[in-house]
């Protein structure tokens, strides 16, 4: 199942390496060196969840939802931007999704399915029952 969701959360991040985030607001290269280890640690979890698939689906939710996206606030958008760096560059909304997809660990071609309607990212990476289209 693929999820991606818009939201406000009051509550504490549960991750401890998104703390890092709210100190570095200003300092890009903190940031980005913070996001590295972000990433680093969900390839280290990925491989000890793999015998888990509940565990593993809301570990990737919890990552995406309050990690990931975190990082990548306050960068700026841009119909053509494809910057694979958090606030360094500007990022299209393709983009967006294929390069977060991506730093989860999904193996994807992040181009070619970014530059494509989000009908077409959905069906490539969702399971076909899983699509709901509403007319």
């Amino acid at each position: 199942m693929f999820t991606l969701t818009a939201c406000v959360n009051e509550q504490a991040p549960t991750s401890n390496i998104v703390p890092s985030i709210f100190k570095s607001r200003l300092d890009t290269l903190a940031h980005i060196r913070d996001y590295a280890l972000l990433q680093e640690k969900i390839s280290r979890e990925k491989k000890q969840l793999a015998a888990n698939p509940t565990a593993a689906h809301d570990y990737f939710f919890e990552m995406l939802n309050d990690s990931i996206f975190e990082y990548w606030m306050q960068t700026p958008w841009d119909f053509n931007g494809h910057t694979d760096t958090p606030r360094k560059g500007e990022i299209a909304c393709g983009y967006f999704v294929t390069t977060t997809l991506r730093d989860m660990g999904v193996q994807l071609q992040r181009y070619k399915l970014a530059q494509q309607a989000a009908s077409v990212i959905a069906e490539k990476l969702c399971e076909p029952s899983s699509i709901k289209r509403y007319a």
